[in-house]
């Protein structure tokens, strides 16, 4: 859960983080229950409702809008997780968050990861040389 992680932990301390990014990242594990151990560290679903409903980025837009922070999320057309990034790009939209969006051609795969890291690396080479992202 690496792009759902970069960003759950970004947002949990934005003192330490002033740009976040997620490439194709479950950032909604309410549609994955019972998959990749989530069970198990978030617990039961039905008895921690709120707690995995606060496990989701997008609600956590609060989060985002006071921190300030540089975003930058993308998805291949072809992974499991568009929907959900697909949703969280239109609620960051429907609350004027600043952010990059970003939809390529791929999967939920390392050649789509490879393509993508050089996306990030000029956002994150951008936000550290000053400029707005």
């Amino acid at each position: 859960m690496g792009g759902f992680g970069a960003l759950h932990i970004g947002l949990n301390h934005p003192g330490q983080f002033g740009a976040l990014a997620s490439t194709a990242g479950g950032v909604d594990p309410r549609d994955y229950e019972g998959r990749w151990g989530l069970d198990k560290v978030l617990g039961d679903r039905r008895q921690n409702a709120s707690f995995w409903d606060s496990m989701a980025i997008v609600n956590n837009l609060d989060k985002i809008k006071a921190s300030g922070q540089a975003l930058f999320i993308d998805c291949g057309l072809e992974d499991f997780f568009l929907t959900p990034n697909r949703q969280l790009h239109q609620a960051l939209v429907k609350e004027q968050i600043p952010h990059h969006y970003l939809e390529m051609p791929g999967g939920h795969n390392w050649q789509y990861w490879a393509k993508s890291i050089e996306y990030q690396l000029v956002f994150f080479a951008d936000f550290f040389a000053g400029h707005n992202p």
